[in-house]
């Protein structure tokens, strides 16, 4: 398993901190599964660049957040080296958004309007009926941007860098 294409795989959220004594960990999930987690045997974190699996020994299931306990992980010391990595789950795992692209894996990138230049950082993605809305903080207030086709210009999954095609007066509303 040491070699998982990450083609195959999307990030699917975040370690977001350690709870409890025993090594659990804390997770925002930023995409819809097609099963719960609870369902999974594994979780893969990147890691020098690779994945590595790691074993669901139990799930605690509140709300949108999930704790975890992770074989291998065994104290809170243990726990506090994976905080902010990232979770990949195969893709087939999640629910595809519109025009079966994955957009989940899209939090962190820089947002740019093809004429305006940079206007944020995208904070998360909201799954809509007619197309995912990426959350944005723009001007100190925030800003929902449809991820249409007609108006993406690119994506930059290297650079991490979205162009869009921004219809004047959509960042006023």
């Amino acid at each position: 398993m040491d070699n998982l294409d990450l083609k195959n795989y999307v990030c699917v959220g975040t370690v977001s901190k350690p709870f409890g004594h025993k090594g659990e960990v804390s997770l925002k999930i930023k995409v819809t599964l097609k099963k719960k987690l609870t369902n999974h045997d594994f979780v893969f974190f990147k890691i020098n660049a690779s994945l590595v699996p790691f074993y669901i020994e139990n799930c605690i299931v509140k709300g949108e957040t999930y704790g975890l306990k992770l074989e291998t992980i065994n104290s809170i010391s243990d726990a506090e080296k994976y905080n902010n990595r990232e979770i990949f789950l195969p893709r087939s795992t999640t629910k595809s958004l519109s025009n079966k692209k994955e957009y989940g894996n899209l939090i962190g990138f820089e947002l740019y309007d093809a004429k305006a230049g940079k206007i944020g950082v995208v904070e998360g993605v909201l799954d809509t009926k007619a197309q995912p809305l990426l959350q944005i903080t723009y001007q100190n207030r925030e800003v929902l941007i449809p991820l249409a086709e007609d108006l993406i210009q690119d994506i930059d999954t290297e650079n991490k860098i979205i162009t869009l095609h921004i219809p004047s007066g959509l960042l006023d509303l």
